[in-house]
């Protein structure tokens, strides 16, 4: 099978290598300044192999090291809101289960206080009991890896509610996009906020609601999300995926980041059903797009260039065939 132009095995190495080569410049910078860093460097190392075995053991050590007496993490170190805790509930994953689940569902009892104030990948300012799109897709996806191993009940929960908030709540159908920020009830707040959309949390999180979607053979859904990905690419699409749409129109920043998020999402999209849209998009977007990290967003890129190389390499074992 080809991908872009190009046989899928060299495509999948080209990846691996500049995902390796970006999560061997972050470890060398240093560990233990933020949570989020950790998390998803520690869910990078389990991915890319046994070279990062090391890597893994030191950053689990320092995790665990660092937990208060209640089972939280300090506030310098988790940072505002639960994506800092999820983030380490990823990465430590399967294989530290009790202690992932009892973060996740923790996090899910804490966002859905009214009084919550959570954090927007984009930064935008944030009132109480406002709903972030970022958030339930971190959410989900350490849902992911725990729900492989077992169907638990609270968990298969936690998930079918990230999954409906991310394509029901956040959803406004007239644009076509999934907007960052609904308000405490899931709906669309009436002023500019209700039309902003992010492309790198909508397509991270759409990317997350393939991966569900393929891990449960739920083909209805695979299908919405793709369906909502075909939107979100093509309306934002000028030589590039632009970063944001804000009144109403498309920024004119195309940043590595958003790229590397649209490439790992049509990869995730590529691997589980690989009809003829995701396969040319993927190359288009491949076409117009160098691989090399984004100085300002070096964890995003990392997180795009993991998951995308992962979706490649099953495509790869299974020689070219979809899984779905």
């Amino acid at each position: 099978m080809e991908l872009a132009g190009r046989p899928l095995g060299a495509l999948c190495e080209e990846l691996g290598v500049a995902a390796d080569a970006l999560l061997h410049r972050l470890l060398a910078a240093g560990v233990g300044r933020s949570a989020r860093e950790d998390g998803v460097l520690l869910w990078a190392c389990r991915l890319r192999g046994r070279r990062f075995d090391g890597a893994a053991a030191a950053l689990v050590a320092q995790v665990l090291g660092r937990r208060c007496e209640d089972g939280t993490w300090p506030i310098q170190y988790a940072g505002a809101g639960i994506s800092g805790a999820l983030a380490l509930a990823l990465g430590l994953g399967a294989a530290h289960g009790v202690l992932a689940r009892e973060v996740v569902l923790r996090c899910l009892d804490v966002c859905s206080r009214s009084d919550y104030i959570g954090v927007a990948d984009s930064g935008q300012p944030i009132v109480a009991g406002t709903r972030c799109l970022g958030e339930w897709t971190q959410l989900l996806a350490a849902c992911g890896p725990l729900l492989a191993v077992g169907p638990e009940r609270e968990l298969r929960i936690a998930a079918a509610r990230a999954v409906a908030s991310i394509l029901n709540c956040h959803y406004l159908p007239g644009a076509g996009l999934l907007v960052e920020v609904v308000d405490r009830n899931g709906f669309p707040f009436g002023d500019h906020r209700g039309l902003f959309a992010h492309s790198g949390a909508a397509l991270d999180a759409l990317r997350v609601v393939i991966g569900e979607a393929g891990r449960g053979s739920e083909s209805k859904l695979l299908q919405l999300a793709a369906e909502y990905l075909q939107q979100h690419i093509e309306a934002a699409w000028d030589e590039g995926v632009a970063e944001a749409y804000v009144d109403e129109e498309w920024s004119e920043k195309r940043p590595p980041s958003t790229q590397i998020a649209a490439l790992s999402a049509l990869a995730a999209l590529v691997s589980y059903r690989a009809e003829a849209w995701e396969i040319e998009w993927f190359g288009r977007v491949y076409a117009h797009f160098a691989i090399a990290d984004d100085e300002a967003e070096p964890i995003a890129c990392l997180s795009g260039l993991v998951a995308g190389a992962e979706s490649l390499a099953g495509l790869v074992e299974r020689e070219g065939r979809a899984s779905g």
